[in-house]
């Protein structure tokens, strides 16, 4: 079994940053709100001291510059492709100066077959002061926003006032002044907890906004021993709170992909179909591989530039996780050295993969498993557990048969 294994080397992860298709700055670590749950909260453990730094523009360019000329030298004449450039805090717009520099940087470069679409995750308490700015470039706006006053209410300034009434404002602005682009190019995402639920939720945002939010669980992943009680006092399941409404089958249906119910069975059909494709490539890919866990192969989905100048994956792994950094005016990237550690890492628990009922399907990242803590997965699974989810998916196409349709036609390939 091993020899089938997927491994992963340096050409893997050059051939990543050639097709990297996302990078994400996290501008600043300043925030002009104080969220009781927030990840960079003394809820959580695994980031750096969030000490009021700025991204200065000089480290940005570092990187933009290193990716130019590895994108200059594979560049394909007549060949252009999207990459995300994504801004992040911390509050992004606090570093508004940072933003447009890179901006400016981006379209005033040569071609290197790169289309650059500009994208924000924003609190929105800066929105009215940035709208012309933000439009003129085109930017996605994801805007984290909990609902009505209530749900709101987590999310306060430093003063401990509730944020929701200058949040409202904004936005109702952005869409009565702008609704085309507001209509295209604004989402929404709010974080479930204690002072909300799913019904609510989609209430207030359809009878406002018109629009349907992702709605995410707090996360578990590095919660400080400590915190536990706390923790648990604002954790809301997601399915829980859809299962205890009245209207729960209007709800997932309102849902839909973003119902856990039907984003499990949507995995389902995929393990199941033999007939399922991330990327084009792997219709191509013809090697009987498998890679053990869901752990993304190094920024092969992003790379993502801290405020402290480390090079991640992603944001969603603890920053002493790094795989490189920007050091006196260089990037210091060790290809070899990042596939040797992620090997290292995936292969840590491959004994139980080899033996798990999912060990082809796994979802999970391993940089997300504390392994002082864990010797073993967490989310081994054996064969008969795998067998009674495998049932209760099928009862449900049974019972729906309506979903497998809908799903063809909402998911007929997954890039």
């Amino acid at each position: 079994m091993n020899n089938h294994l997927f491994k992963l080397n340096k050409l893997n992860v050059y051939n990543s940053i050639v097709n990297l298709s996302q990078l994400v700055f996290e501008v600043t670590d300043k925030c002009n709100l104080s969220c009781k749950y927030c990840c960079y909260s003394d809820l959580y453990k695994g980031y750096d001291q969030r000490i009021g730094t700025n991204m200065s523009f000089d480290n940005a360019k570092v990187i933009i510059d290193y990716l130019f000329d590895i994108w200059k030298e594979n560049h394909v004449p007549g060949v252009t492709s999207p990459v995300n450039i994504g801004f992040y805090g911390g509050e992004p717009l606090l570093n508004i100066t940072l933003i447009k520099k890179v901006i400016d940087y981006l379209e005033g470069s040569v071609n290197v077959g790169k289309k650059f679409i500009y994208n924000m995750t924003t609190n929105g308490l800066l929105l009215n002061k940035y709208i012309d700015f933000l439009i003129k470039n085109k930017f996605t706006l994801t805007i984290s926003f909990d609902g009505d006053e209530f749900g709101q209410s987590y999310r306060v300034d430093h003063s401990g006032f509730n944020s929701f009434q200058r949040v409202f404002n904004n936005i109702k602005y952005f869409q009565d002044n702008y609704p085309d682009y507001f209509k295209k190019y604004i989402h929404f995402n709010t974080v479930l907890h204690n002072r909300n639920n799913v019904e609510s939720i989609i209430k207030f945002f359809k009878s406002n906004f018109n629009s349907s939010p992702s709605i995410s669980q707090l996360s578990s992943v590095g919660i400080r021993k400590d915190k536990l009680n706390e923790f648990f006092i604002m954790y809301q399941n997601l399915s829980e709170s859809i299962d205890k409404s009245n209207n729960c089958e209007a709800l997932e249906a309102e849902l839909f992909l973003k119902s856990p119910r039907i984003f499990s069975l949507t995995n389902f059909i995929y393990r199941e179909s033999g007939n399922h494709f991330t990327t084009y490539n792997n219709i191509f890919n013809s090697q009987n591989l498998y890679k053990p866990t869901g752990t993304c192969l190094p920024f092969s989905k992003k790379m993502f530039v801290t405020v402290n100048n480390k090079i991640l994956s992603c944001e969603r792994i603890s920053q002493k996780k790094s795989l490189g950094c920007i050091k006196d005016g260089q990037v210091i990237l060790d290809m070899e050295a990042i596939a040797k550690t992620y090997n290292r890492n995936i292969f840590r628990y491959i004994n139980q993969c080899i033996k798990c009922g999912y060990k082809e399907q796994c979802m999970y990242c391993v940089y997300q498993i504390d392994e002082k803590e864990n010797k073993m997965c967490p989310y081994f699974c054996d064969k008969d557990s795998v067998n009674i989810a495998k049932e209760s998916y099928l009862q449900m196409l049974r019972d729906s048969p309506e979903y497998y349709e809908l799903l063809l036609d909402n998911t007929s390939i997954k890039y």
